[in-house]
This record gives structure tokens, sequence and C-alpha cells, in this order.
């Protein structure tokens, strides 16, 4: 069974507040290696978990479903609880799946297992019968002030340090653990490791609201350059040096074969550009009935009048250097690099 995508829980456990609500984070990868991909994300409750309890992200009330495109990469899928009042206390649990639109039944993956826990219903004590209302009224606006001076001193999270150079999982994992949303922004380069983080935004350090958005700069690889084309050299009347019965080098017309009457044609013209410093022969240009000629591989020369040379070859040259431009190249390296 494929699985194009794979899913993690920010937390195995989600506490409900006083009015039983809380927000859980997943974070979803398309791993399929396409960069887009249709697909679908359910709340699957679980157990005595009903679907009336969640949401997904800011869409209307009770949606459980959503299908959308998911670039390559990590996204943040948040899922919002909400506990009826008269649901017993206890544990419950859900997960979220992942399926592919264009392949529902054969490519799909399970997330992690959440845990709600509900907690007892909490109970207010009236107030004495007899509380002079001076006295109540005294105790409300001190508590209103207490809760205001809390708020105004509470400290507000901190972007996490030490995300610059970890993989984006870890940065984005470090990010949410603090409360924050990470968002992810990749950045062609050759310079850092593929799928590093090399900027964050706010920067590590710096206080910020509760699920506030902190940007996490991701390396990617940048795309080799296109190949260049061949350089062909062209050489007129290619010659072969042979010895005569009488001891003497001569220069003679290069024979059209490589082997006397066989393998003709380009097995010549390739050797003759190898002997060169070629890469091999493009193509060649021949005369029939042309003596004589000296075959290449052997130094035998053909006199007879049906002789054919060949009369023009073009050689591909041989790469000098594979250019990196992240190297630092010497003076002379640059020039032999050109």
């Amino acid at each position: 069974m494929a699985q194009s995508f794979s899913i993690t829980a920010g937390n195995p456990t989600c506490k409900l507040n006083p009015d039983r609500q809380a927000e859980s984070t997943f974070t979803l990868t398309n791993s399929n290696g396409a960069d887009k991909l249709l697909g679908q994300i359910k709340v699957r409750p679980l157990g005595e978990a009903q679907s009336s309890w969640f949401t997904i992200g800011d869409q209307p009330e009770r949606t459980t479903q959503i299908e959308q495109e998911f670039k390559q990469g990590t996204h943040q899928v948040r899922v919002k609880i909400n506990v009826p009042p008269k649901v017993a206390p206890g544990k419950y649990s859900f997960r979220i799946d992942a399926i592919s639109s264009d392949h529902p039944d054969d490519d799909y993956t399970e997330g992690q297992t959440v845990t709600i826990e509900v907690p007892e219903a909490a109970t207010v004590s009236p107030p004495p019968s007899r509380w002079p209302w001076i006295a109540l009224a005294a105790a409300v606006v001190v508590a209103v002030a207490g809760v205001g001076a809390f708020i105004a001193l509470k400290p507000k999270p901190t972007v996490p340090a030490g995300l610059a150079g970890v993989s984006y999982e870890q940065a984005a994992s470090a990010v949410t653990a603090a409360g924050l949303v990470p968002a992810r922004k990749d950045q062609p380069t050759n310079s850092q490791p593929a799928n590093s983080v090399i900027a964050v935004t706010p920067n590590s350090g710096e206080h910020v609201d509760k699920g506030a958005t902190v940007t996490l700069t991701v390396a990617t690889s940048q795309a080799p350059p296109p190949p260049q084309p061949p350089v062909i050299v062209e050489i007129s009347n290619p010659m072969v040096e042979v010895t005569t019965p009488q001891n003497k080098k001569e220069m003679v017309a290069l024979d059209y074969c490589l082997n006397w009457a066989a393998n003709c044609g380009k097995p010549a013209a390739d050797a003759y550009c190898k002997s060169h410093n070629y890469a091999a022969s493009q193509s060649l240009d021949k005369k029939d009935n042309d003596p004589t000629t000296a075959v290449i591989s052997t130094g035998q020369m053909c006199t007879a009048p049906n002789c054919t040379r060949i009369v023009a070859v073009r050689c591909v040259k041989r790469p000098v250097l594979m250019f990196n431009p992240n190297l630092i190249l010497s003076p002379q390296a640059r020039q032999l690099a050109h």
C-alpha cells in the first residue's frame, strides 16, 4: 500500500480548558515526490468520541473533512475540539487520516492517535447568604484587578533558540512545542544541506504572542546547470604516419577502414580522433577510388585503384573540467576551465 503522506501529532495527549475546548496540531508531510498532491484530510473519532466535537482548522463548525492541494514538504493541520458539557468525564481518542484523492483505495495514511482528557465539570459553591454586598463588590474589584495584572505580567512565548542548521522537521516540532505555528519558506541554494533551516523570522529569542507564526527558511537543492554542447573540431585531409619498406617515415592519407577492408567508416574516424586526444568522431567525409591510403590500426598501405580515403573528419573535444561554481579556483585552474 502506497503512502504519499506522513502524519505526526504535536502532542499525543490533549487537555481541555474549563470550557471543554482545546486545539490539537498535526504535522503532515507530502513525501510523494510530486510538486503538488491533491489529498483529503479526515478526522476519525475513535471509541465513544463523536464527530460533532471536531472542526478542521478555520472551517465551518463540525467540518471534519477537507480536500486541497498539498505542496511537496511539510504542512500544519489544526483540529479544534469542543466537548459538550453533558459528556461524562474520562479519556476519549481520535486521529486524522490523509487520503490521496487520485488513489483513495490504496494510498492513505492513518495518523497518530491523540487522547482527549475530559475533566469533571467544575462546581461553583454559592456565596454565603449573609455576605455583605459591599464586601462582595470589593472582592470582585480586587479579583478583576488581579486577573488584569496577571495577564499583563504573564510572559509571552519566546521563539526557540538553536533552530538554524537543524532539519525543518526538528525546527517545526520545537516551534510547535513553544505554542507557536511554524511556516515553511523554501530557498534554493547549494551552500547549505538540503532541508536544513537557514533563517528564522522572527529571530530566535524574541518574545511573540501565543500562536504567532514563525517562518522557517529552508535550503533546497538548486537544479544543476544544463549540459554544454560538445565542441567539434574539423580536420581536413587527415594523415597517418607509416614506415615504408625502405624504413622511412611518411605521412599517408587516412584509409576509410579501421582494419584491412573491415570496420569501415566511423570506427576508423574514432581511432584517428582518439589518437589526437579527442573523445570520438562526430562525422566524416570520404572519397572513393583515391589511393594511396594507410590503415590506422596496422599501418598497411592500400595502393589499389579502389582504395577509399577519409578527406575530412570532425572530432569531439574531451571535456577539460566539470566546473562547480561553489569551488574557489586558482588562476591556473580558471585558465584550464576555459
